[in-house]
């Protein structure tokens, strides 16, 4: 999976629909991406599209160009003979919920032995 963790920046900065930030967003990407706006009953939505060749699968994400949300994740294709249209919509997010400290715990397992240090190669 690519790491996407550079679209918090897009979040930050005003939106996918500002022209600068797209620009900056075809640099950071496969040339292969293609956006264009699409109308919908909640307003537009600006849709980037690239395809993985390897699998032979087209990935899509609808934005909304005003805040940058996410609001479908697409995928098309063809998998063994089958044609796949799989649209995930996004309903409601939650942008960073609070999450208390005693929320998650860490139990390590019955045989696991404390030690000082680890080597990892290569590091």
């Amino acid at each position: 999976m690519q790491d996407l963790s550079y679209l918090k920046e897009f979040n930050s900065l005003g939106g996918f629909g500002n022209a600068a930030l797209q620009a900056k967003f075809s640099e950071m990407v496969p040339a292969e991406v293609q956006g264009k706006t699409e109308r919908s009953d909640n307003g537009d939505l600006v849709v980037y599209t690239f395809p993985d060749r390897q699998r032979g699968f087209v990935y899509g994400l609808a934005i909304n160009p005003v805040d940058s949300s996410i609001k479908q994740i697409r995928l098309t294709g063809n998998a063994k003979g089958f044609d796949l249209v799989m649209t995930e919509t996004i309903q409601r997010r939650t942008v960073n919920p609070k999450i208390s400290a005693s929320t998650f715990q860490f139990t390590p397992p019955r045989d696991a032995k404390r030690v000082k240090s680890i080597s990892l190669s290569p590091f």
